[in-house]
């Protein structure tokens, strides 16, 4: 499974508001080219977020996400189109799924990768 996204300024706008991140690589070319990054850079949370979109129709089964864990390897820039996909899906029990995740570029560099614990029902009783 996967989707594709572009990553736009107003997002990032709208969760450095959220999130009260305010540094100024996210808003200002200068400062992030100072800070030795091409251009302005995405929040790592942000596309760390967008993944979960691929977990709703564990969801709607009555998944619930226990566990994420990722890794940021690159950064992500804003304007860039990313891929967010899970290669592998490891059925741990029948309420218990494993999924391992990665956001890239559109020509498989890839920026993030991790794992998504998914357990179905109430995860204190697990």
């Amino acid at each position: 499974m996967s989707t594709r996204t572009i990553v736009t300024e107003e997002q990032v706008k709208e969760y450095g508001h959220v999130s009260e991140d305010w540094n100024s690589i996210h808003f200002d070319d200068n400062a992030a080219k100072k800070a030795g990054f091409k251009k302005k850079i995405v929040h790592g949370m942000l596309p760390m977020g967008i993944v979960t979109n691929i977990i709703t129709p564990y969801l709607v089964q009555g998944f619930i996400l226990q566990e994420y864990h990722c890794r940021f390897l690159k950064p992500v820039y804003i304007g860039e189109e990313i891929e967010i996909t899970f290669d592998k899906e490891v059925l741990l029990s029948n309420s218990r799924v494993s999924l391992i995740v990665k956001v890239k570029k559109a020509e498989d560099d890839i920026l993030l990768k991790g794992r998504i614990l998914l357990v179905k029902g109430n995860i204190h009783e697990k």
